[in-house]
């Protein structure tokens, strides 16, 4: 029963933009957007960072780091080498894109955090038609999981593999057809974690009016499910979701100095047995971006999530958060950036399991200063704590940390 009722509300959020589609698609043919030009083929950068954290672990007060006995053992110094390669050609038609950009992370204290960090972007788009564009993607991550997030101090890299098709098909001067489809995959190193584990598919179908001046507006319906491997559906997990939204995205620029984009929407997901897990609500996010035309700019980030725990037994959460940052340059070569993140969460949906509500403060002053064209040092100090219902998530870290970064090709 409850798969059919899913069926028909995806069924019902394709159908409605599916609709309003077609009825686009008879409009008049008109001249496609222009591309942008080749920036050149090839860049190549190598970076070293180096980072003091108090606190690295984000332990609470009186905890101490994994095999240690003494609390006040939990400072690091944290080493950060990074090699990155920027491929993107535009020729005849066709645009081939490629990222690579691995990073080698060293702990001098914490030697078990030691980890590869890996980031591959391969991606390939054509015009098979003048008013249509099709593109491929491919994107493989291996990162260290958040610390602070996980309810055990083990160490886990996740890695995802995702697979993506993107369609856009103009029908006339202002409104466009636009859809892809993912295949994705997700893997958790640490034992304690492969329950999180998760393979799958999403989709989306939407219609975007653009203006002339390239601002515009668009809405999608999207379905997704996910199966977790590692689960055994019972009264207490659940073996898989599926999820759909309505969304609406736009991008908009203002009088050439300012910009506003984001996305909107409200989402469903319910699971195949476990209800208590089931969750909807709005979700979605805005980002105003405002430069003088002289040496300052601002931008002011709001957004509101929700979605799973990472736990087999436990249900969502809901977070809501605001980030600001302001760029200003005294010279032509110094730019200083102070920002504020804060963000509040709710866990919900499973009583006892419940982690209750915590609020994350981040405070940061940055500056960049350009030594020559190709070399760039950065430096930041920063605060980043946490108040929680829970004692054991409540934390608070102190950082400062200087980057090199040399753009070799």
């Amino acid at each position: 029963m409850k798969r059919a009722k899913r069926r028909a509300r995806s069924a019902v959020c394709v159908a409605v933009i599916g609709c309003t589609a077609a009825g686009i698609a008879s409009a008049q043919m008109a001249v496609p957007q222009t591309r942008k030009e080749d920036d050149g083929p090839l860049d190549v950068s190598l970076s070293q960072d180096i980072t003091y954290d108090t606190n690295p672990y984000r332990l609470g007060d009186g905890v101490a780091p994994p095999g240690r006995t003494d609390t006040g053992e939990r400072s690091d110094w944290i080493s950060v080498t990074g090699l990155r390669v920027d491929y993107d050609r535009d020729f005849d038609g066709h645009r081939l894109g490629f990222v690579a950009a691995p990073s080698l992370v060293r702990y001098a204290r914490f030697d078990q955090l030691d980890h590869t960090r890996q980031r591959y972007d391969l991606s390939w788009s054509v015009r098979p038609l003048q008013r249509a564009e099709v593109g491929l993607r491919y994107q493989h991550l291996n990162y260290l999981a958040d610390l602070a997030d996980q309810r055990t101090q083990e160490k886990n890299m996740v890695t995802s593999d995702t697979l993506g098709l993107d369609t856009v098909f103009g029908t006339n001067a202002r409104w466009q057809i636009v859809g892809g489809a993912n295949a994705a995959r997700y893997r958790n190193e640490s034992d304690l974690q492969k329950s999180g584990d998760r393979d799958g598919w999403e989709a989306n179908l939407g219609v975007r009016q653009q203006s002339r001046a390239g601002n515009w507006v668009d809405l999608r319906g999207r379905h997704a499910d996910y199966r977790f491997p590692n689960r055994a559906a019972s009264i207490l997990s659940d073996s898989g979701y599926e999820q759909d939204a309505v969304e609406l995205g736009w991008n908009w620029a203002f009088a050439g100095h300012s910009r506003l984009s984001g996305k909107f929407g409200y989402q469903w997901r319910e699971h195949d047995t476990y209800d208590i897990r089931d969750f909807k609500g709005w979700y979605g996010n805005a980002s105003y971006l405002w430069r003088s035309g002289g040496p300052s700019a601002v931008r002011l980030d709001i957004y509101r999530q929700i979605g799973e725990v990472s736990d087999a037994s436990a249900s969502y959460a809901k977070t809501t958060g605001i980030r600001a940052i302001y760029d200003w340059s005294p010279g032509p070569k110094l730019t200083l950036s102070p920002s504020i993140d804060w963000r509040w969460r709710d866990y919900l949906g499973v009583g006892t399991l419940s982690r209750g509500n915590e609020d994350t403060l981040t405070a940061r002053l940055s500056a960049n200063y350009q030594i020559s064209p190709s070399l760039r040092l950065t430096g930041g100090v920063g605060n980043e704590s946490r108040r929680a219902d829970q004692s054991r998530s409540a934390y608070s870290a102190t950082f400062v940390n200087a980057l090199l970064n040399w753009q070799v090709y």
